[in-house]
């Protein structure tokens, strides 16, 4: 389904994230075929991580900060517009969220793949 990234919910995100690492992202490998542990995974060299579980950039600090650094993505406060803001040095994108590191992830995947984007259905 395609989606607004600046209405992305944290799982959504974080799935995108994963698409901008370029991780192998497979669906359910373990075979649950329902619940939580059925969902979307990372492959890491054979160790698997859940999307929006072990591997949530969008709520780990330790996992998106190296992005940041890396990437050279800025997040502030705005107390004008009374939210968390991110921009990412040399790029016109600038992105809204309800905190930092959404924000921040946000820009991310706009500066890659632009204000719209697919996801899985049920992501």
């Amino acid at each position: 389904m395609r989606i607004k990234v600046s209405e992305a919910t944290p799982v959504q995100l974080d799935y995108l994230v994963a698409e901008c690492e370029g991780f192998d992202i497979v669906k359910d490998p373990f075979g649950f075929q329902s619940g939580l542990e059925a969902g979307w995974w990372i492959d890491r060299g054979g160790r698997y991580h859940r999307i929006g579980g072990g591997y949530s950039p969008s709520t780990l600090p330790e996992q998106s900060w190296p992005i940041l650094d890396r990437e050279k993505i800025t997040p502030w406060w705005s107390a004008s517009n009374n939210c968390w803001m991110a921009s990412k040095y040399g790029v016109d994108v600038k992105t809204y969220g309800e905190d930092s590191l959404i924000a921040a992830m946000r820009c991310w995947v706009i500066s890659l793949f632009g204000p719209e984007v697919e996801v899985p259905d049920g992501l």
